[in-house]
């Protein structure tokens, strides 16, 4: 199956995916070479480019980013969904879209030292039809890691030199 084209030209001019609401067309990520190892409280933000093509409902159809571990770290094992994110209806037809969705996850203490996937593809409205087509390009996933809160030790010793302090 061809998995991107030129026909239908990007904002940059360069291949993009043909996605189709039958579900035959998923496209996933392993993040790099070595993937991404989730820590607690990393946040993830997406950004693409997406268009309406052959047969696609705007007024029911979404393109679905899903953030997913699996239970043998790899993009083939069982998958559990962290989350999915849903790029909205088309607001002009036949024109691309950019979709740009901060904080669609925040990692718990449950995903910490997982390997992070992630897949993409056409969602089909409700009732909807199933024949539609739409493209996907420039996909961008941004982590901001979250700063390590200080161990109650160093808490404690900070407050046993407060303390000291005021016995002067």
């Amino acid at each position: 199956m061809q998995a991107t084209r030129t026909n239908l030209p990007s904002p940059d001019s360069s291949r993009n995916a043909v996605l189709s609401l039958s579900g035959d067309r998923v496209f996933g990520s392993e993040l790099g070479l070595n993937g991404y190892i989730i820590s607690a409280g990393d946040t993830f933000d997406v950004q693409y480019e997406w268009r309406d093509a052959f047969n696609w409902n705007d007024s029911l159809d979404n393109v679905a980013i899903t953030l997913f571990t699996t239970d043998d770290d790899t993009i083939t094992g069982a998958a559990t969904p962290l989350v999915v994110d849903l790029s909205g209806l088309s607001t002009a037809n036949n024109t691309y879209e950019t979709v740009n969705h901060d904080g669609i996850y925040t990692s718990t203490t449950n995903d910490a030292g997982k390997k992070l996937f992630l897949s993409f593809q056409g969602q089909p409205g409700e009732g909807s039809d199933t024949n539609g087509f739409a493209r996907f390009d420039n996909l961008t996933l941004e982590v901001t890691q979250a700063i390590p809160e200080p161990s109650s030790a160093l808490l404690i010793c900070l407050a046993g030199i407060s303390l000291m302090g005021r016995r002067r």
